[in-house]
């Protein structure tokens, strides 16, 4: 199960996304906002219930904003996601479904 993020005045610095954090991050860095190792943000990844990360070369990124509010939205499986997105106008991520490393 995936859990919402902390609150800001709960969460430690280095894992809030606020004015002057990166606006990506990779798959440790989205797991720690989650409270959840890497490993099982790729599992979660690979079964399909976190949104699909940006590809910048062999890179994967989540976007911070698109995690707020994913989150927001109650962390729905990806599909679901993804017709929260169309149905607001949002373009989604379309790199195809990744493995582990």
């Amino acid at each position: 199960m995936i859990r919402k993020p902390l609150d800001d005045d709960q969460a430690p610095a280095s894992k809030l996304p606020i004015a002057g954090w990166p606006l990506a991050v990779d798959a440790a860095g989205a797991a720690g906002l989650f409270h959840l190792s890497t490993r099982a943000w790729w599992r979660a990844h690979s079964a399909g219930k976190v949104p699909l990360p940006l590809r910048i070369g062999r890179a994967c990124r989540w976007e911070m904003a698109e995690l707020r509010r994913w989150a927001e939205a109650g962390c729905p499986p990806r599909e679901t996601w993804q017709r929260i997105r169309e149905r607001d106008g949002e373009s989604g991520a379309t790199t195809a479904p990744l493995r582990a490393p």
